[in-house]
């Protein structure tokens, strides 16, 4: 479907995607550490998904040998994913990780009833602990080119 020009074209304002407090992240599993509201979008098309976030990780005193942050719709499928860099996982220490994920673009997902964004962390070996403070998420939704 083309661009209805003149037409109002908008999504949603940015969301701030809030952690309710720390979160334990056990050892190989996906662990939600922060969700926004249910995204419904009324005009049709396309879509892609951003989220520029900035995350504060524990570590304890054995450090897991791999971090995996998914973006993921409904915690469901899972739209992109980002591997934190080995260097960083260093014993005891608390890591902050930037990072801009942009999702492919999706049609129907946002159709109603809707369906809200989460990012999760996956720890590998050893748990770890999401820390709010220090934490931030916007997820923005931004309308995708035509095709």
């Amino acid at each position: 479907m083309g661009n209805q020009w003149g037409a109002n074209l908008s999504t949603i304002a940015p969301q701030q995607l809030i952690a309710g407090g720390d979160v334990a992240c056990p050892a190989g599993t996906s662990t939600p550490i922060t969700t926004g509201q249910s995204t419904l979008l009324v005009n049709p098309g396309g879509y892609v998904v951003i989220v520029d976030c900035t995350i504060a990780i524990l570590l304890g005193a054995t450090p897991p040998t791999n971090i995996t942050v998914q973006l993921t719709i409904n915690n469901g499928a899972t739209l992109n994913t980002y591997n934190v860099p080995p260097a960083l996982l260093v014993a005891g220490a608390t890591i902050l990780v930037p990072i801009r994920m942009v999702a492919p673009e999706v049609t129907s997902i946002f159709a109603p009833p809707g369906a809200p964004v989460n990012i999760l962390l996956r720890p590998t070996a050893q748990a770890v602990t999401f820390k709010a403070i220090g934490s931030s998420a916007w997820l923005r939704i931004e309308r995708g080119p035509d095709i």
